[in-house]
């Protein structure tokens, strides 16, 4: 379609140019740094600007693949043809560290292309990447552990373009395709096995890991990682008439997992029909909250308390086993109304101390409001989303907020007037 091929539609003048634009095309090469082309190499398209997200996997899924000389080929999807784009590489087999053209791995400093015709990129070179292989033990036995995930990170963003491989039975793990440069190293764990994720080596927050500096190609054996054995919790949420409530969700997180809708992470556990559960920690000192979905009971961290920080504590030692128990209670409500000039329905957080949820309060379509059961005590409630508190005059700061006083089987009324209604 060399030349347009116009129609008219209708007598007011409306033209569709039915010409097909022209196809476009990006091109070029990646090379060793002695100059061969390198096979098998991921390549796409990305923006290149300052803070752009990188994402790579194992595979090229959805990206073109380096020939034998190292040439790839890469048609834009039709809405990014006229934009500005730069290329990313990486290796899914860990060979060579991931680079985006120019040489760099910032995409604010990648070199940028506009997609108009056939592009032809300057060819990218990829170093060698480096290599850790380490082990983790269990503490003791001196055995394998299986299912340790490693992750590099430099500062608080992880390193694209590794190739991961946990550990097996062996404890083995490695990583390979790691640039040049200081990393930490995550030791992830699926913490529903009872064993707490670290930083190499051996420390507990990325603060305390031991910084790895890398050169290109290196292969570096890293000091074995030595895990603690789990503690088991087991307890019986019941009634004040002794009665076992079902369904309960005990989160040593400290969450209200009852606004989730259930348990969600490894850390909570769901009461069987007896009201028991039984769950698996690492080694650390926790207040579980207990709530319930169906709201037959007003939610109370360990002792009985809303304020976490009058919790009870529960310490958990490797390979030892505690027992926990709630007994809990009906409590009372907050209602009231619910008034904004460009009113919608909604909920609200309602908060025993900053950051602390312990409830919920349901802003219905007549604009009344209901909150969760609660424990006789004083909270504060803010709107979902935009965080800003009764009746802080639209502030989300803390101390800005009215305390609102809850007594036992009781409800507690407010009138919250919000204007306008916050968008967040």
């Amino acid at each position: 379609f060399e030349s347009a091929t116009v129609v008219t539609v209708d007598d007011d003048g409306l033209i569709i140019d039915l010409r097909f634009p022209p196809t476009t095309t990006v091109s070029g090469r990646v090379l060793s740094p002695s100059g061969s082309g390198v096979a098998g190499m991921c390549v796409r398209l990305i923006e290149p600007v300052e803070g752009t997200e990188i994402f790579t996997q194992d595979t090229c899924e959805g990206a073109a693949v380096t020939d034998a000389e190292g040439r790839y080929a890469i048609t834009p999807d039709p809405w990014e043809v006229g934009q500005t784009r730069s290329v990313l590489t990486w290796d899914p087999r860990g060979r060579f560290a991931g680079t985006l053209a120019g040489g760099t791995r910032s995409p604010g400093s990648a070199t940028p292309y506009e997609l108009v015709g056939a592009v032809e990129v300057a060819d990218v070179t990829v170093r060698r990447g480096a290599v850790l292989t380490g082990t983790a033990a269990k503490a003791g036995s001196g055995d394998g552990l299986a299912g340790i995930c490693p992750t590099a990170y430099v500062g608080s963003a992880f390193v694209w373009g590794t190739l991961e491989t946990c550990s097996s039975t062996t404890g083995t793990y490695s990583l390979r395709g790691l640039p040049a440069g200081t990393v930490t190293l995550a030791l992830n764990t699926d913490i529903s096995s009872g064993y707490a994720s670290r930083w190499y080596d051996n420390a507990a927050s990325q603060a305390d890991a031991t910084p790895l500096r890398l050169s290109p190609g290196q292969q570096r054996t890293l000091a074995t990682q030595v895990y603690l054995a789990p503690g088991v919790v087991t307890g019986r949420v019941v009634n004040a008439s002794g009665k076992g409530m079902a369904g309960a969700l005990v989160d040593f997180g400290g969450a209200y997992s009852a606004q989730l809708g259930g348990c969600e992470g490894p850390l909570c556990a769901t009461t069987d029909s007896t009201g028991r559960y039984r769950i698996t920690l690492p080694p650390g000192t926790y207040t579980p909250l207990v709530s319930d979905v169906a709201g037959r009971f007003a939610a109370a961290f360990s002792g009985g308390v809303v304020v976490k920080a009058k919790a009870k504590a529960v310490v958990v030692t490797s390979g030892g086993r505690v027992s926990q128990n709630f007994s809990v209670r009906l409590g009372g409500r907050i209602g009231g109304t619910f008034e904004a000039t460009d009113y919608r329905p909604g909920i609200a957080r309602v908060l025993s101390g900053p950051g602390v949820t312990i409830g919920v309060l349901d802003i219905g379509q007549d604009g009344t409001i209901t909150s969760s059961r609660l424990l006789a005590g004083r909270y504060k409630v803010a709107l979902e989303g935009s965080g800003i508190l009764y009746d802080g005059t639209s502030s989300t700061n803390w101390a800005s907020g009215l305390w609102i006083e809850v007594k036992g089987g009781q409800t507690t009324s407010i009138a919250w007037h919000q204007s306008p209604m916050p968008t967040g």
